[in-house]
């Protein structure tokens, strides 16, 4: 009965009368008021932008991307052939979306990438298939990073807002600039990486290298730079897989566990 129908309708989350709506039967199509009511209860909007099943569908899209376009077509990304697991990040700003790594056909790379996040978004809003929409561009490199190794894993030590303090990343990149042929002026703003791990063919082989990152993005169009190394004495090309104070030898791991006291957390 129509008296029960609107008893289930009023349990019902939005996005499942969607699905209801798209079975194509009449009875299941809520009305404007049935709509509001979600909008008010799910998102605690009081104001609707066109219908309030418009509006409804504009708020869950905000709060979960369920779709994606597919911006580029060409294979002239500025990256080459790429394989074993190549990290891709978006920087602390949200400016540049970043990749890390991965295997070519001159082996595994430690090298860093960088295109501005606007770029693609222009491109996803033109849906143009030119060669040249945009391109990873290549970072500039300082210091010595981690033994080069597949699906070594690069870990961003931030999230969201919260991160190591400036202080610290100021005092960790004068650290890794001791004894350093190049130097590179740290701007505020900067933060900090973990490249960890890696192996050879077939996940065999695996070491345990390590080395910490500090990532300067860049604004807008600005080259983007990162300094690497190990804040304290010791070599990265002498680790001992037996050494109870390094890290167990790995590879293919999803990220990188620091705790927030190693990171310079307040």
């Amino acid at each position: 009965s129509d008296e029960v129908l609107l008893q289930i309708m009023s349990l019902l989350p939005g996005w499942m009368a969607w699905r209801l709506e798209a079975t194509g039967l009449a009875a299941w199509r809520a009305s404007d008021s049935w709509w509001q009511s979600r909008c008010h209860l799910e998102f605690s909007s009081e104001t609707a932008l066109g219908s309030w099943r418009q509006t409804y569908r504009r708020l869950l899209g905000v709060k979960i991307a369920r779709t994606g376009v597919w911006c580029y077509t060409s294979r002239q990304h500025g990256l080459n052939d790429r394989v074993a697991a190549p990290q891709l990040f978006v920087g602390p700003s949200g400016q540049k979306l970043f990749c890390y790594g991965g295997w070519s056909d001159g082996g595994p790379q430690t090298d860093l990438h960088w295109v501005t996040v606007d770029a693609v978004r222009d491109a996803a809003k033109k849906l143009s298939r030119e060669v040249d929409q945009w391109r990873f561009q290549p970072a500039e490199a300082f210091g010595a990073p981690a033994r080069a190794g597949g699906v070594q894993t690069l870990t961003p030590l931030w999230f969201g807002k919260d991160g190591p303090t400036e202080a610290h990343i100021a005092t960790t990149a004068e650290k890794l600039q001791r004894g350093q042929h190049r130097a590179t002026d740290i701007e505020v703003g900067a933060a900090l990486v973990m490249a960890f791990g890696g192996g050879g063919g077939g996940y065999r082989h695996e070491h345990n290298s390590w080395a910490i990152g500090v990532l300067q993005e860049g604004k807008g169009s600005n080259s983007s730079k990162i300094l690497w190394g190990r804040p304290e004495q010791g070599s990265l090309d002498q680790e001992s897989i037996l050494d109870p104070w390094q890290p167990t030898a790995r590879c293919a791991h999803s990220a990188t566990y620091i705790h927030s006291r190693f990171a310079g957390m307040d």
